[in-house]
């Protein structure tokens, strides 16, 4: 009797680690799965505010360079420079690369000088629209990721 209770008491044992395993194998499945899904909600707000001060920076660049004023030089180089990094910054989010994060952090410093020296000729409607979306990508880029 003692030998077939010993023997049920194994055969449940590794039955029951094996489930054990199994469970654990699906739990982090599905945690690794909700991170995903967090992440990728993250990355979808990150491509949207990046695309969307994408086009803001170039009509900004262009109707400043139209407009012939030495006052806006640097307003139409930080756009470039914005414009530029927020599409390299979409690339690297679409694919999910390693280095997006250390680019949004980048992304987010130059979306912030952009928006500063737009602010500065607000007067001008292209200028207050394209502060707004870079204050928005700054934002959105800065998270934690």
């Amino acid at each position: 009797m003692k030998y077939i209770a010993v023997f049920l008491f194994e055969s449940f044992r590794k039955r029951f680690n094996r489930l054990l395993r199994k469970a654990l194998r699906l739990n982090r499945y599905i945690y690794n799965s909700q991170l995903m899904k967090k992440s990728m909600k993250k990355f979808k707000l990150a491509v949207e505010a990046c695309l969307a001060c994408f086009g803001a920076c170039e009509l900004c660049a262009a109707l400043c360079i139209e407009m012939n004023d030495k006052n806006h030089q640097r307003c139409i180089s930080l756009c470039r420079d914005c414009a530029e990094i927020c599409i390299l910054c979409v690339k690297f989010c679409s694919r999910n690369s390693t280095f997006s994060s250390g680019l949004m952090k980048l992304c987010a410093k130059i979306c912030t000088a952009c928006a500063l020296e737009c602010e500065k000729f607000s007067h001008h409607p292209h200028c207050k629209e394209c502060a707004e979306a870079c204050r928005k990508c700054a934002a959105v880029c800065s998270f934690k990721w």
